[in-house]
């Protein structure tokens, strides 16, 4: 009988020292750590961290619909769906909010397969400043047949000819002239500048919209310096589906006065913009608007 406590001995003890931690609390702990501890790093991308996820940065770090995704086999970059529409993260500036963005499908011609509209999802995103619209107009053809007499009629193909063709618009032009017939168009935003006839070459227009446009992602970042003031760490509740505070000590926290956000009661310095992450490059403000 004896022996037999003495075997069974170390597996009662473990199994004191579970019940006695909750699992809440260990858990908690875990995620205040990933959370605090890992920033998103991925070629020219860096030092991000909430609202987003993703490489390094786990999911209950950030909004499930802010994943972030690096290509280490295409020059580190990074990649952004938003409203089942892929982007390329050309830059991120984290002390205003706002990234740059480009279509992934413009990136492989200025004729896609599908004519798609770009559209955000405006509960996480709004456009930055400095956008305008380029409308691209598909399935063209012209009353008189004179392609090269309208800037901006031009075929899908920059090296060749086909029947395909396409018309650019800049916002800043107006409405197209009559002669142009097209069955469908795309907006896309721009920051690089298209406002003259004579800008509307192939190359140009395909520089403007790979150069991307500015969005700006919009709520829970005033609440996560709240968290962090109070020397949490900023995640998301995948639960109750909403942004929450991670603490070091789970016994230790209290609620705004809407009831919702959580704080640690611990006192903290207030984060500075590393906390939430940096990019050391500055953000330009020069606008394009293309019409598809």
């Amino acid at each position: 009988m004896a022996s037999l406590l003495v075997m069974l001995l170390p597996h009662l003890m473990i199994l004191l020292i579970m019940i006695q931690i909750p699992p809440y609390l260990s858990s908690n702990d875990d995620n205040y750590t990933s959370c605090a501890d890992t920033r998103y790093d991925c070629g020219k991308i860096n030092n991000i961290g909430f609202p987003f996820w993703g490489g390094n940065r786990p999911k209950q770090c950030g909004h499930p619909l802010l994943q972030l995704n690096c290509d280490p086999d295409h020059d580190s970059t990074t990649y952004i769906t938003i409203k089942n529409m892929r982007y390329r993260v050309l830059q991120a500036y984290p002390e205003n909010q706002t990234m740059k963005i480009a279509r992934v499908d413009y990136f492989e011609g200025l004729c896609p397969s599908k004519a798609v509209n770009t559209s955000l999802d405006f509960e996480l995103f709004d456009y930055g400043p400095g956008n305008k619209n380029l409308t691209l107009f598909y399935h063209c053809s012209l009353n008189n047949g004179l392609s090269n007499s309208i800037p901006g009629f031009l075929n899908c193909f920059s090296n060749r000819t086909s029947d395909e063709y396409f018309y650019a618009r800049p916002e800043a032009l107006g409405a197209p002239p009559s002669s142009v017939v097209c069955t469908t168009s795309v907006f896309i935003p721009l920051l690089l500048q298209l406002d003259v006839e004579v800008e509307l070459t192939w190359n140009n227009i395909e520089g403007a919209i790979q150069n991307g446009f500015l969005v700006k992602w919009i709520g829970s970042v005033a609440e996560c310096f709240k968290c962090m003031n109070t020397g949490g760490a900023c995640g998301y509740d995948l639960n109750s589906n909403q942004p929450t505070c991670y603490c070091k000590d789970q016994s230790g926290y209290s609620y705004l006065d809407d009831g919702h956000i959580k704080i640690c009661d611990a006192s903290a310095t207030s984060p500075t913009q590393d906390d939430l992450g940096r990019s050391e490059t500055h953000l330009p403000f020069s606008s394009v608007n293309v019409i598809i």
